[in-house]
């Protein structure tokens, strides 16, 4: 093959250029790459000679539409290729990812008769990225403006993260209020089979769960840089595999007092790297809002107000002020711990009722507890005011009541509001020897990051008089 006119004339090429080069002969097979398109494509010579690109590479145009063997012939390539001709196309480079490559063919005479041709690879990635997400921030702008009702938006926002966006999956997943802690898959788009085959409840006893159950249960966006060895998906592996699911996000986002999960999932390892994200969140955050405002958020504001006046009349005028002490420490914490504004007044209003009184016969603490917790849920208040109540009083090392719960088991806010509730008893303590105190609870009793926030606050000075009577 070396010693043929083209692969001669190649030869050439290559030594001129320093881009990456491929050589076709008169019947559009590859003959010759240059070192760095072959160290670019992962592949030898002997993988490229006397075969098309798309018979080696799973190749898509930027549709999405896979290309076969007649794509050259469709962009102009056969008969005499008079003039230049360019393409970009998508490739996946062995399972090493999505790339978005640049193809500029032109002749290549010999004895100055066509021969065949030279391609010069350029990797546009990530201009084609940053034009997607021009496109997608423009397609999300449309959707916001013209679609007033909540379903309308959810789906819309779903079917433009897959047609636009260019994800194989978006769910929206809901937390409900059931004792199952169940997920509710309210809209999704993409390859939606894949949701069929897989369980979205979760229990505060498992150590671990999908990323949507994990980004619920402590608020932080779950990034899954390879499902085939991460272990937040290893009790979905299987079926994520026969999908071609290989990366996927979870961003938790508030819709008025629910609390929903957006799940996106991509056929390649590392999808959603610092920027993806940061163009998520923000999306998330966006929608949050819109939604907030279709469902006239004011109106539940004030009905969960009346609520809350309910189950505050309940508790008795000793545990008030211990209540309201506890509130104001627990929302200094989140504050601290920097979490989502809507968060931060959710723990506010658990910790008001993380002592509620309840009537029992048995008046240990344990069953005085799990009625608390009972009580809350009967009441309809969403997630995640029954977690507090109910793992106000849980360690994070097992040691606590009712159930006896470990860190992973317990939600951010329920962490925060256990350590609140401890720290309003300890108000008049010296601060040396509540700092020592601090010390000895992190990561036993209490989380090792709020324990952290808290003693930050107490080495300011900020958390002397707060919430004081």
């Amino acid at each position: 093959m070396q010693s043929s006119p083209v692969a001669s004339r190649g030869a050439e090429v290559f030594a001129s250029s320093t881009a990456m080069v491929m050589v076709y002969d008169t019947d559009l097979n590859l003959v010759d790459a240059n070192p760095a398109a072959l160290e670019y494509l992962g592949v030898t010579l002997d993988d490229l000679i006397g075969r098309r690109g798309t018979e080696v590479f799973a190749t898509f145009d930027l549709e999405g539409r896979r290309l076969g063997p007649e794509f050259l012939e469709s962009i102009g390539l056969a008969g005499t290729l008079e003039a230049p001709a360019t393409a970009t196309v998508l490739i996946d480079l062995d399972g090493r990812g999505w790339r978005c490559v640049e193809l500029n063919f032109g002749r290549l005479d010999v004895d100055g008769k066509r021969q065949g041709m030279v391609c010069s690879l350029v990797d546009v990635t990530d201009r084609h990225v940053a034009l997607r997400r021009i496109r997608l921030f423009s397609a999300l702008e449309r959707l916001l403006a013209v679609t007033r009702d909540e379903p309308g938006l959810l789906q819309g926002l779903c079917d433009t993260l897959v047609e636009v966006g260019g994800w194989r999956l978006a769910s929206i997943k809901v937390a409900g209020t059931d004792g199952a802690h169940s997920l509710q898959v309210d809209h999704a788009a993409g390859l939606t089979d894949y949701l069929a085959e897989t369980d979205a409840t979760w229990s505060p006893r498992l150590g671990s769960g999908t990323p949507a159950t994990v980004a619920l249960l402590t608020g932080v966006i779950q990034v899954v840089e390879d499902c085939a060895s991460d272990e937040r998906t290893a009790s979905t592996r299987e079926a994520l595999e026969r999908f071609g699911l290989r990366s996927a996000v979870a961003l938790p986002f508030g819709i008025g007092w629910r609390w929903a999960v957006l799940t996106l999932y991509a056929d390649t390892p590392g999808a959603f790297d610092a920027g993806a994200v940061e163009l998520l969140s923000a999306i998330a955050a966006d929608f949050g809002l819109a939604l907030n405002t279709v469902r006239s958020a004011q109106a539940s504001e004030r009905q969960l107000e009346v609520v809350f006046s309910l189950l505050a009349e309940t508790t008795t005028a000793s545990d008030g002020a211990h209540a309201r002490g506890t509130a104001a420490i627990a929302e200094a914490l989140a504050h601290e711990l920097e979490l989502e504004a809507g968060l931060v007044t959710a723990i506010r209003r658990g910790a008001l009722i993380h002592d509620l009184s309840v009537q029992v016969s048995d008046a240990d603490l344990r069953t005085t507890l799990v009625a608390r917790g009972t009580k809350v849920r009967d009441s309809g208040l969403p997630w995640p005011f029954p977690e507090i109540v109910e793992g106000c009083r849980e360690h994070v090392d097992g040691s606590g009541l009712p159930l006896g719960l470990t860190g992973d088991q317990l939600c951010q806010p329920a962490k925060v509001v256990a350590l609140a509730n401890e720290l309003d008893h300890h108000r008049r303590d010296d601060p040396g020897a509540l700092d020592r105190l601090l010390r000895s609870w992190r990561a036993t009793w209490f989380d090792a990051e709020v324990v952290d926030a808290a003693r930050r606050l107490l080495a300011d000075g900020r958390l002397e008089g707060i919430g004081a009577a």
